[in-house]
């Protein structure tokens, strides 16, 4: 059989999702879970290329993981503006844990904050706007809701299981 380059698999990909109708946000988040699944070079590769081309970036102070999957360990700082794009965040808690941490979204454009774990630890994801409320507050892996002004969150991402998990966390 024929080996298929790394980037056949990120078209692959890509179609795959695009297809699917998957949002942004999810896309960033299952190529984060793949590439740090993965046990092949090519396969990082490709989930580094497919983050290149959602224009997913880390945020300040995580490891840009489309590079390191290239190029090695290699780390770069990360600006950007806080409020433009998708951004991700990785993060591994023991059972019972949570982190917390906030993000800044623009008025009336569909914000999106996503979950996803590595290890297929059991998480719930929480955003609460400026006021304390709500916007998501169950067992879900995405959340999604338009600000009535641009404002500042807080996420919460709590590892329910009994075991350690790893898990990314994706903002659009």
């Amino acid at each position: 059989m024929k080996p298929v380059g790394h980037m056949a698999v990120v078209a692959g990909m890509a179609f795959l999702l695009a297809a699917a109708d998957v949002p942004a946000v999810q896309q960033v988040g299952d190529a984060l879970a793949a590439g740090s699944r993965a046990r092949d070079a090519h396969k990082r590769v490709a989930a580094a290329d497919l983050l290149v081309a959602l224009g997913a970036v880390p945020a300040e102070g995580q490891n840009d993981l489309g590079l390191e999957w290239r190029k090695g360990k290699q780390r770069t700082p990360a600006y950007r503006d806080r409020i433009l794009g998708p951004v991700y965040r990785g993060l591994t808690l023991d059972p019972g844990a949570a982190a917390r941490f906030e993000q800044s979204f623009f008025a009336g454009q569909t914000a999106r904050v996503a979950v996803v774990a590595v290890d297929h630890a059991p998480v719930v994801l929480q955003v609460f706007d400026d006021e304390g409320k709500a916007r998501c507050a169950a067992a879900r892996t995405i959340c999604e809701w338009v600000p009535s002004w641009t404002t500042r969150v807080r996420v919460e991402v709590q590892n329910k299981g009994s075991q350690r998990g790893r898990f990314f966390v994706v903002m659009q």
